[in-house]
C-alpha cells in the first residue's frame, strides 16, 4: 500500500523472506526485505540481498498499480542469483580458455626456439666424442657424456611443456606417479 505495507504476497516472496503469508500481510516491505539503504520508496533495479549467509541478486520492478489511486504499488521480484553465478562461471571459463591458448602459443614458440640450440650442443658434443674420444681422458669423456644426457633431459622437458600446453584441448587422465623415484632421480642428478 501507499505506506509500504504488504497487502498480498505469493509463495515465492514468502520463501524469499522466510515468512508465511499471515506473517507478511500487514508487515512493512522494507522490514521484510531490506533492499534500499534509504527510507525512500523502492526503485526498480538490481539489488544484493543477504539471507542465511547467502548473497542473492534480485531484480526488482516497482510498478504503479493502475487499479489503485492511493499510491500503492505492485512489486515484482526475480531471483537472478543463479544467472549471475552462471554468467560468472562462463566468464571465468572464457578467461581460462584464453589463458590456455596463450600458454599453448607461448609453449610452441619457446619449444621451437630452444630445440635448435639444444640439437647443436648435442650434435657437436657427439662429434667431439666420436672424433676425439680416443685422445681424451675418462674425465673429459664423462663431462661430454653428461652434456649429451643434459641436452636429452632438456629436450624431454620441452616435450613435457608442449604436452602441458595441450592439456586444454584434451581430456584429463589420472595416473599414479612414483614421487620417491622422481625425488631419487633428482637427488642423483644433484649428486653428480
Amino acid at each position: 500500500d501507499a505506506k509500504g505495507r504488504v497487502e498480498w504476497s505469493n509463495k515465492a516472496f514468502e520463501a524469499l523472506v522466510g515468512k508465511s503469508r499471515i506473517e507478511t500481510t500487514g508487515s512493512e516491505f522494507a522490514a521484510l526485505l531490506p533492499l534500499s539503504p534509504d527510507a525512500g520508496p523502492l526503485k526498480s533495479g538490481l539489488y544484493r540481498f543477504e539471507r542465511g549467509g547467502r548473497t542473492m541478486v534480485l531484480e526488482v520492478k516497482a510498478l504503479a498499480d493502475p487499479a489503485r489511486d492511493d499510491g500503492g504499488a505492485l512489486i515484482v521480484i526475480r531471483d537472478l542469483t543463479d544467472r549471475q553465478t552462471e554468467q560468472a562461471l562462463r566468464q571465468a571459463k572464457d578467461q581460462a580458455d584464453a589463458a590456455y591458448r596463450e600458454l599453448e602459443v607461448f609453449s610452441f614458440s619457446v619449444a621451437h626456439d630452444l630445440r635448435a640450440p639444444l640439437r647443436k650442443i648435442d650434435g657437436f658434443s657427439r662429434i667431439v666424442l666420436d672424433k676425439f674420444g680416443g685422445a681424451m681422458g675418462e674425465e673429459a669423456k664423462g663431462y661430454l657424456g653428461r652434456m649429451i644426457a643434459a641436452t636429452q633431459d632438456m629436450a624431454k622437458l620441452i616435450d613435457d611443456l608442449l604436452r602441458l600446453a595441450s592439456l586444454a584441448r584434451g581430456e584429463v587422465r589420472r595416473q599414479d606417479v612414483d614421487l620417491s623415484a622422481t625425488a631419487e632421480s633428482v637427488a642423483a642428478d644433484l649428486r653428480e
